[in-house]
């Protein structure tokens, strides 16, 4: 009797732009995690400078150079991968996008008096947007 194994679940990102981003992102992690799960299958790959990819931490050089990425950029999606999955190999979104840090900067806080006179004295500098 042979025991159902249950299919993969796709995920859906909210942008198609994220949804593709995490899909390359994830070609390229899934390279690191099948060499860490059976090495042997990776046996005759080698740096550009000859020296054979041995270990773990030269499979993510291998990636990094196969895919002009810095090792670094490779080790954060891999603990983005491992910490949250798929959907966390996408950019967040900024939590202050469409908004100006000028205005805080060089004019205080949207509730200091400063900030109202500018505001209102000059609409064409009012930080909200209106397109």
């Amino acid at each position: 009797m042979s025991v159902p194994v249950a299919s993969p679940q796709r995920i859906l990102l909210p942008s198609p732009r994220d949804q593709e981003q995490a899909s390359q992102r994830l070609a390229v992690v899934q390279q690191i995690l099948e060499y860490q799960r059976d090495p042997a299958r990776f046996g005759r790959l080698q740096l550009r400078d000859g020296t054979p990819v041995t270990s773990a931490s030269l499979m993510v050089e291998y990636a990094a150079e196969a895919h002009s990425i810095s090792r670094g950029t490779l080790y954060n999606w891999l603990r983005a991968y491992k910490a949250g999955g798929f959907a966390a190999l996408a950019d967040r979104k900024r939590k202050d996008a469409h908004t100006s840090r000028f205005f805080e900067a060089y004019l205080g806080p949207r509730g200091s008096p400063h900030f109202f006179f500018w505001t209102s004295a000059c609409p064409a500098a009012s930080p909200t947007r209106t397109s």
